[in-house]
């Protein structure tokens, strides 16, 4: 009796340190993946004075820079590992500002969680998609200024009509002299990418930088290979569930060792 009560404690140990290991993966792939960087420059910008909501903004549009200084954790989980010493980005956040030579740590997110402005909601599926197709299409087109607010339109509007010139909108450039943005550019882009027939390029591995009190950003980061998944709730009450099965049979087994 004593070596069956034996034979079931060690099966339900063994199943215990499972279900540990399995506790401790699903806390490694929630871990948070944040890459701490120096705000340096904006390429080719422009000056340009916008209308989002009810404020007016005067703003600098173009390719935000950075340079790396440290990623956490540092492997190749976390999708900064695969960022260049210097990388670029574009502004994802009209609600908040940011200063040369800002140093700060930033999150990496899936971009349908980042959020759009300081207390706003998560871009959604919706307008990430929108933000790959400009992405896909027009990243590599040297008209950062025109690339950028391109992608405030995408975000910040929400009357669903994507034009920076319609002054009935959420979000609309409000001034556009010789020395701005070709707004007339920035429209033929929004008109291809918000077609509901789009077919043309998709970059699916845009990720976003966020981080309390600063502007977040998009960036476009090759990982090496997928990052972790995160287990679903429903994937993990099934993995529960299935080791409970696993401790029941043990027990059973436990229950026919022989008596010596």
């Amino acid at each position: 009796m004593h070596e069956r009560q034996e034979v079931v404690m060690k099966n339900v140990t063994f199943l215990a340190a499972v279900v540990v290991a399995l506790g401790v993966t699903a806390a490694h792939a929630n871990s948070v993946n944040t890459v701490t960087a120096r705000f340096d420059s904006i390429i080719n910008r422009e000056a340009v004075h916008v209308k989002n909501g009810s404020e007016d903004l005067y703003v600098w549009s173009g390719l935000s820079k950075f340079e790396k200084l440290s990623i956490d954790p540092d492997e190749t989980t976390n999708p900064a590992y695969y960022l260049d010493t210097v990388f670029s980005g574009y502004c994802i956040d009209l609600k908040e500002e940011i200063s040369w030579d800002f140093e700060g740590t930033w999150q990496l997110a899936p971009l349908e969680e980042a959020p759009i402005g300081a207390g706003q909601p998560a871009m959604g599926t919706g307008r990430a998609d929108l933000l790959r197709n400009l992405w896909g299409s027009y990243f590599n087109d040297p008209h950062n200024a025109e690339f950028q607010v391109a992608v405030w339109e995408l975000l910040a509007e929400t009357s669903g009509d994507y034009d920076v010139t319609n002054e009935n909108g959420a979000f609309y450039v409000k001034t556009a002299d010789d020395d701005e943005v070709d707004v007339s550019m920035i429209n033929t882009w929004l008109d291809v990418v918000t077609d509901e027939n789009y077919s043309g390029q998709v970059a699916s591995v845009v990720w976003a930088m966020v981080s309390d009190g600063t502007q977040d950003f998009a960036v476009l980061i090759e990982t090496g290979g997928a990052p972790p998944v995160i287990p679903e709730p429903v994937t993990m009450l099934g993995l529960l569930a299935g080791i409970g099965g696993l401790i029941h049979y043990a027990r059973k087994r436990g229950g026919r060792a022989p008596v010596r």
